[in-house]
């Protein structure tokens, strides 16, 4: 953990965001210039940013992305072998809980009360993240760093029934109070209460979801599922984005497109030649007859692609999209002869989408597997949830919500019927011989390209679907279950992580990975 030094340098650094985020002439996390509207604004930037990487990692994991032999690189994803200096997914997460952590301590005062319950929220989506890195974490006492300098973890488990009720205050407050409207600097809702109880519903039915195959929690969680229902407000029925106002200059364009796409002058950056699409998802997509998607989640190889009678390439041929196997190696994954990102994320030029945050597919997917497990009626009919996610899914994958739509919402939503009416196992709902494998199958389809950290969690809950091992010599013949405490928690927090006894990455479970 980082001591009190890291605490305060996280609320004068980090965010970096001002009256709008976009606005580098102010630095609104200066000793000067800090006030809760602010930062909360970029909070929300910064938590948009850190899905990134974890979502780069999960998605080589479970499937979703490759290597191009192109490039040499990439080797601790291929080998699923390394270390405590790999994949520090810790000291960000904390620096952004410790950005919405001023909010709480400040917003009220500062004339910004309206913040503090999504702040909250926030808090519980970061630290359900840390615990499903790395298990037992610091909680309690990390939020006083100025009494706890070096903080104590707490059991995971414990972390997540004290979630619940976090977001359960949060709501309660939300509803309690009156929001001044529109809010421009709420990046994602723009101050709709309605939509953050919603949000904070979603949340705790992704937690509770998470816990399914604890069996000793299945009375709590139907307890809590149904206490979900009994408040009324509902889930996301639309996708959740963060939007700071992205424009395409230095510095100030969709994080995603900087990263895996092309910079603001629309130069193809190298992880887009590098981070290919991956054999597994795209074998999937090809035998269940999904043309729709795979021609938006993935684009058609570069070179010698088929071509439709106008001579361009033919994008509803399926050989023109190449996966590769994480860890290939050899002339047939060079960069040209693969896929690369497709138009659901990543278009040429396109560097001002919003940020996807949490998506209406897999909140609909969450509730079918709550309806199947748990016979809740006011979660919907299972069915229904399902064919929704499924529609949710097609409609994202066509970038609905871009200027380079590939398709309207009403042409995704026929398309996705065609393809869930299939009698095809896992694909049409009476044909699904495992009404949960079907879920967590789509649901893995429809986070992919979003969020591929909650593909390889859920893959890690449930062994669906199956994933291979890295094909590459001297891989790691067992998937990874977790991450290492990093490098600056042994050198900050020694003590407490010692207490956290010896483990392994490979055998030492997170509490729900059963």
């Amino acid at each position: 953990m980082k001591k009190i030094l890291g605490y305060l340098t996280s609320l004068l650094v980090l965010s970096s965001c001002s009256k709008s985020f976009l606005d580098v002439n102010v630095g609104p996390n200066s000793a000067t210039n800090s006030r809760s509207d602010y930062q909360f604004t970029g909070a929300l930037n910064t938590t948009a940013s850190s899905m990134i990487g974890p979502s780069q990692t999960g998605g080589a994991w479970t499937g979703y992305y490759g290597f191009s032999t192109s490039f040499t690189g990439g080797g601790v994803q291929k080998t699923q072998i390394f270390t405590n200096t790999d994949f520090n997914y810790w000291d960000g997460p904390y620096h952004n809980i410790y950005d919405y952590q001023y909010v709480i301590q400040n917003g009220a005062a500062e004339g910004f009360g309206q913040l503090v319950s999504p702040a909250k929220i926030m808090q519980v989506y970061l630290f359900q993240r840390l615990v499903d890195c790395y298990g037992n974490v610091p909680y309690t006492q990390a939020l006083n760093l100025q009494a706890y300098v070096t903080p104590a973890y707490d059991d995971a488990q414990t972390i997540y029934f004290s979630l619940i009720k976090r977001l359960d205050s949060a709501i309660a407050d939300i509803k309690a109070t009156t929001w001044p409207t529109p809010m421009a600097y709420d990046i994602m809702f723009a101050g709709n209460k309605t939509k953050w109880v919603q949000l904070a519903n979603s949340l705790k039915l992704r937690i509770l979801m998470r816990q399914a195959y604890v069996t000793a929690n299945t009375a709590y969680i139907n307890t809590e599922l149904a206490k979900i229902v009994s408040e009324g407000s509902g889930f996301l029925t639309a996708n959740a984005y963060i939007n700071p106002g992205y424009l395409k200059s230095t510095s100030k364009i969709n994080q995603l497109y900087g990263n895996q796409g092309y910079n603001e002058n629309d130069v193809e950056q190298t992880n887009h030649r590098f981070i290919k699409m991956g054999d597994v998802i795209l074998t999937y997509l090809k035998s269940t007859n999904d043309v729709f998607r795979i021609q938006r989640i993935a684009d058609v190889k570069a070179s010698n692609p088929a071509v439709d009678g106008t001579g361009a390439p033919d994008k509803t041929n399926f050989n023109n999209y190449v996966g590769i196997p994480l860890g290939a190696k050899g002339s047939l994954y060079l960069e040209t002869l693969v896929s690369s990102m497709g138009s659901s994320q990543i278009v040429k030029g396109d560097a001002v989408r919003p940020s996807v945050f949490m998506t209406a597919a897999e909140v609909y997917f969450l509730l079918a597997e709550g309806g199947v497990r748990y016979g809740i009626a006011g979660l919907g009919d299972p069915q229904t949830n399902y064919q929704n996610g499924i529609t949710q899914s097609f409609i994202l994958d066509a970038a609905t919500q871009a200027a380079t739509a590939t398709a309207t919402s009403g042409a995704a939503t026929t398309a996705a019927a065609t393809y869930y009416a299939q009698a095809i196992n896992n694909v049409g709902w009476t044909a699904s011989t495992d009404k949960i494998a079907a879920i967590i199958t789509q649901k893995w389809v429809a986070l992919c390209n979003f969020d591929g950290f909650e593909a390889w969690t859920e893959w890690r809950r449930t062994k669906i679907p199956t994933i291979p091992l890295s094909v590459q010599t001297g891989a790691s013949t067992v998937q990874p279950r977790r991450f290492y405490y990093p490098l600056s928690e042994s050198n900050t927090n020694a003590a407490s992580l010692a207490a956290q006894g010896t483990y392994s990455v490979y055998t030492s479970k997170i509490f729900w990975d059963k």
